[in-house]
């Protein structure tokens, strides 16, 4: 009841950071001048997408990462001038959009049930390299405008779940150390 009766009165009111966010994102949409964001992609970033792709299944283009990283200089080129097109013009191919889902049993579980099997979505591997090539940029740019919040660790290089355990910890210690009261609530979304 408390969070519902908040959403209900409180969508618009925007902290000092998500309206100046709010106010950043509107002025870059309407803005005529390019983004670095937006700017064709370099060999440079292309070579590092490839080199952190992992060698995993490939997706119904039966196309595989080693098949990629392994391309010569012209042929990398050349990857990355269809990439480049594809990002700049904004297209997805359609086969991109789907995946082959595959089910892989899980160990000590029963296989007549659902709960048994965990599914892998097996998706394009060219789709792959332009996702790391956007996600690399995405991070860059989030981390040298000081974008993300200093206490968030999931999906940033350096961070890790135990710096929210020994964040968790030192609270509990200072309400402790200061006679106050420590609660912890723990959301498990399956």
């Amino acid at each position: 009841h408390h969070y519902f009766s908040w959403h209900i009165t409180g969508p618009s009111r925007l902290s000092n950071r998500e309206a100046l966010f709010d106010e950043t994102i509107s002025a870059a949409a309407n803005s005529t001048h390019p983004n670095d964001l937006n700017l064709p992609f370099s060999i440079a970033e292309l070579n590092q997408s490839l080199k952190l792709l992992p060698d995993k299944a490939m997706g119904a283009d039966r196309a595989h990462n080693k098949m990629f990283k392994n391309l010569s200089p012209a042929n990398r080129r050349t990857l990355l001038s269809l990439l480049n097109t594809m990002f700049l013009s904004g297209f997805v191919p359609d086969a991109w959009k789907n995946a082959l889902v595959v089910p892989l049993p899980k160990p000590g579980k029963p296989l007549d049930e659902a709960d048994g099997y965990r599914p892998i979505a097996l998706t394009s591997c060219i789709a792959k390299i332009q996702e790391k090539l956007i996600n690399t940029r995405l991070k860059w740019y989030l981390e040298k405008n000081k974008c993300l919040p200093n206490h968030q660790a999931g999906f940033r290089s350096n961070f890790s779940t135990i710096d929210h355990a020994i964040r968790l910890e030192s609270a509990a210690k200072r309400a402790l150390n200061s006679g106050q009261i420590s609660a912890a609530v723990f959301l498990d979304l399956t």
